[in-house]
């Protein structure tokens, strides 16, 4: 019995040295002495760096830096940062929203964003036109928005690539 237990530890030992070296990490025996003890995959920092670029560089990982206060909205395809001005949104209150498009399918900029409400429940939409600004590559500012009734609200930001829209939605309820 002790043969077949000590054969099981020096096959996981192996399997995982084989494991370790399919990536590049280092295979690290925790035991002292020489011993052949449980061991743990050890990354160096250079493959460290290495996948972290990598992960940086895919589609879904966002690289967009924005300042506190943003809310995130993604999908599969795209990924915005918003913020509303005034930070809590109210009935009847005239409201702006600061939005950045952190990522988007294929190439080329975000030439537009559309941002528009709904009441799914009442059939209408807002009863003003926001008025929007570039303020640079990929940010916008939207100015003159307002959600007239308590309830729930569903915001579309629709990104504008040459022939292509993107949709994000986004549910407010609001209360009395």
């Amino acid at each position: 019995m002790q043969r077949r237990h000590k054969h099981t530890a020096q096959a996981a030992f192996s399997a995982g040295k084989r494991l370790c070296r399919l990536a590049p990490l280092r295979y690290v025996s925790l035991a002292r002495n020489g011993a052949r003890a449980p061991a743990v995959c050890r990354i160096s920092a250079t493959a460290l760096i290495l996948m972290l670029s990598l992960a940086l560089a895919t589609p879904g990982v966002s690289a967009c830096t924005v300042a506190d206060g943003f809310a995130r909205l993604s999908s599969p395809e795209a990924e915005i940062a918003y913020r509303w001005e005034p930070g809590v949104l109210k009935v009847g209150q005239f409201f702006a929203a600061e939005v950045v498009a952190c990522r988007a399918p294929g190439p080329g900029a975000v030439s537009d964003i559309v941002l528009d409400a709904q009441m799914p429940a009442h059939g209408h939409g807002m009863n003003y036109r926001p008025t929007v600004t570039s303020t640079g590559p990929g940010r916008f500012r939207f100015a003159g928005l307002m959600l007239h009734m308590p309830g729930t609200w569903r915001l579309t930001f629709d990104l504008v690539q040459s022939d292509r829209r993107t949709r994000l939605i986004q549910e407010v309820t609001l209360g009395p």
